[in-house]
């Protein structure tokens, strides 16, 4: 396995990460969750078994709101802004972010090493297998991927990019906030279907 300059997806782009403020597992929107890995996530890098991996943590943040609502909520494709008092927060990393791009036009590093893009649409023990292989081989950022929910680029934060967060977000705010209850109204009727919104009044409902 071997990861060069070239394979290396430099960002200081906007990200968006969507956490829960209270409940059983709250988690500050720079909190990397060191407990795992989690059968229904796809890219944790932590060893086996599953347990506390206090040097091995883990940020899901995708690179438009869209993208977090359909990550964050597909288990039960009903979009709840209640419960656990969710966040959605935007955040710049404070110098660029080195992630290994898994996901472009000509992203070439699964060629390589005897994988294909389908790789990110497989089983995600495998995607999690790769994460923990790609960690240990190389102290990277993290991951610059395909979501499999809308197609669009998202990113998983291993703990090396701990120090390159900034020290406030961006913004934050509830879910329950007036104008993030509109987004979220207009991208629960955006994936149709099959999708609810958990919040009175509003179409997606």
């Amino acid at each position: 396995m071997t990861v060069t300059d070239g394979d290396i997806r430099p960002t200081t782009e906007l990200l968006w990460r969507i956490h829960k403020t209270s409940g059983p597992h709250p988690s500050r929107w720079d909190e990397y969750r060191t407990h795992g890995p989690l059968t229904k996530m796809r890219w944790d890098p932590h060893p086996l078994p599953v347990g506390l991996h206090a040097d091995c943590g883990v940020i899901y943040a995708s690179t438009d709101l869209r993208t977090a609502v359909a990550e964050v909520f597909q288990s039960t494709k009903r979009i709840d802004p209640y419960t656990g008092d969710p966040h959605v927060t935007t955040f710049v990393p404070r110098v660029p972010l080195r992630l290994l791009e898994l996901y472009s036009d000509d992203a070439a590093w699964l060629l390589r090493h005897d994988a294909s893009h389908s790789l990110m649409h497989g089983p995600r023990s495998t995607c999690r297998n790769w994460a923990r292989a790609i960690l240990e081989a190389y102290r990277i950022d993290g991951l610059w991927v395909q979501s499999t929910m809308t197609g669009r680029a998202t990113t998983v934060l291993f703990s090396p990019s701990a120090t390159k967060l900034p020290a406030r977000p961006r913004a934050t705010a509830p879910l329950t906030a007036s104008t993030v209850l509109k987004a979220l109204d207009d991208i629960a009727t955006s994936f149709g279907r099959g999708w609810r919104f958990a919040a009175p009044g509003f179409r997606g409902r």
